[in-house]
């Protein structure tokens, strides 16, 4: 695996991991950080190359004050993908990297996503953001306080856009939605409502998981993943 700080503008960076090679996944975590899909990307790094940002905000990436919004971060990432030449792109995102996913398919005007993976995403109603925790930074339990300034930065203070769910039917790519079946931060009713809006969009639901399925039942999220990425990049599920 390597990494790299990538900075694309003044007073803006991010950390970017990459390992694996085959076709190119962008993996886009959610509000835990990027340790909460390590094993994740690992395993998809068996076949394929897999990218995976840190978004400003998280970690040592930075983020000033003035960048805010999600549209402003999928447009950093496609960017990315623009530098990068990718093509035939999967993005698999996870809560609010599910609504940044979303995004990134709606604003892709190079054409280069060609599917895309939601994991108990947000953004089409809303949900309780975490509070900022006074003492976080001070204390160092817990997440710092600059992650929850950046949720509330990117998402507001119910993580969603009341326009997200009107512009859904636009995404013409394949889509798979999972979702864990006890998700308790965006219900069953949500995911099955985030599927219904996408146009050929199947839903998977994931037994006794809640928001992060791929940490909570491994196998059986690994596998809907899998099986959705042979069918849309014609190769080889692992064995």
């Amino acid at each position: 695996m390597t990494s790299r700080i990538v900075a694309p503008y003044p007073g803006v960076s991010y950390a970017l991991s990459e390992q694996g090679s085959g076709p190119t996944v962008l993996v886009l975590h959610g509000g835990a950080g990027p340790d909460s899909v390590d094993a994740l990307a690992r395993h998809l790094s068996t076949r394929h190359r897999v990218f995976v940002p840190t978004h400003p905000g998280w970690g040592d990436s930075a983020r000033p004050a003035w960048f805010t919004g999600i549209g402003r971060l999928a447009e950093m990432y496609l960017e990315l993908l623009d530098d990068d030449g990718a093509d035939d792109v999967v993005l698999v995102g996870s809560s609010i990297g599910g609504w940044l996913a979303s995004e990134m398919a709606l604003r892709d005007r190079g054409r280069r996503i060609s599917a895309l993976v939601l994991v108990d995403g947000v953004g089409i109603a809303p949900v309780s953001a975490p509070a900022r925790p006074a003492d976080a930074s001070q204390t160092g339990r817990g997440p710092a306080a600059s992650v929850f300034d950046a949720l509330h930065a990117y998402g507001g203070d119910s993580l969603h856009d009341e326009s997200l769910l009107a512009r859904l039917p636009r995404i013409s790519i394949p889509t798979r939605v999972v979702w864990g079946a006890d998700d308790r931060v965006a219900d069953l009713a949500f995911g099955e409502r985030y599927a219904a809006a996408i146009p050929g969009a199947d839903f998977v639901v994931i037994p006794d998981a809640g928001h992060v399925p791929f940490r909570e039942q491994p196998g059986a999220t690994f596998a809907a993943i899998d099986s959705f990425l042979a069918s849309v990049l014609h190769t080889d599920r692992p064995d």
